[in-house]
């Protein structure tokens, strides 16, 4: 999730047009993201990554 001056981006790129999504992705980071640290954010990514390519989908 980025948050910019008066807009927040959130999944898949899109722009949040709720305060119920705003309230949900601010959740989602305080509980799942905020739990890690860099490094085990960058390994998670990695992880998900080889998933995406074992499934044929794109890396990213």
């Amino acid at each position: 999730m980025v948050i910019a001056p008066a807009l927040i981006i959130g999944f898949r790129g899109r722009p949040v047009s709720s305060s119920s999504e705003i309230s949900l992705l601010a959740a989602i980071k305080e509980i799942f993201i905020d739990a890690f640290t860099p490094e085990q954010l960058a390994n998670l990514e990695n992880a998900a990554a080889a998933l995406r390519t074992h499934l044929g989908m794109p890396a990213r």
